[in-house]
């Protein structure tokens, strides 16, 4: 007697079992993290301390020099640097840095100019998993130096990480008449 209600509590096991593992029921939790647009900040000055930040053509920041080029070159060093940290859209992402370096122009008279500064000791960032900078010279113009920044991986990269380094060198020139001259340095980026 006791068997037949082992079997039916069995059969009713096998079978609710059954039911539960056909049911599939599922929840589905979805969320999104944004990517964002990496942000580069130029500083530069006489002196690898730098010191002085790049800013807007609308009010730039300007480097004063007390040298003479009619003695003595102008060297002015510079540092890239991403300025906030960056989530990339995607694994592979790369951007294009431009750094271009124009005469020294005398002041009311935009013929009167030194030669194209050389640009000396490009240094890279180093290299991680994450991030790689290299120098590019394809497209490249007189007086311009051009980093190519890549994102491998597709993971974040933290603040103030190092793009590169870059010495100018404005050439001694005795044949420039007196007056005070301008030079500009220019940083753009675009994505690839």
């Amino acid at each position: 007697m006791m068997k037949k209600p082992i079997l039916i509590l069995a059969f009713t096991l096998i079978l609710s079992g059954m039911v539960f593992a056909f049911t599939n029921d599922t929840l589905l939790l979805r969320m999104s993290i944004p990517s964002n647009t990496p942000l580069f900040t130029m500083v530069g000055g006489e002196t690898t301390s730098y010191g002085t930040t790049a800013a807007p053509i609308e009010n730039p920041g300007i480097i004063t020099s007390e040298k003479n080029i009619h003695n003595e070159n102008i060297t002015i060093y510079l540092k890239l640097t991403q300025s906030a940290r960056t989530i990339p859209s995607r694994a592979g992402f790369s951007i294009d840095i431009s750094v271009l370096a124009s005469e020294l122009t005398l002041t009311g008279d935009e013929n009167t100019k030194s030669d194209i500064p050389s640009s000396s000791d490009v240094q890279t960032g180093t290299g991680t998993g994450d991030f790689t900078s290299t120098r590019i010279t394809e497209g490249a113009e007189d007086g311009e130096v051009i980093f190519r920044v890549a994102y491998p991986s597709g993971n974040p990269v933290p603040t103030d990480t190092l793009v590169g380094k870059i010495t100018y060198i404005w050439v001694q020139d005795d044949t420039l008449p007196a007056g005070e001259y301008t030079a500009t340095i220019t940083m753009t980026y675009n994505s690839q």
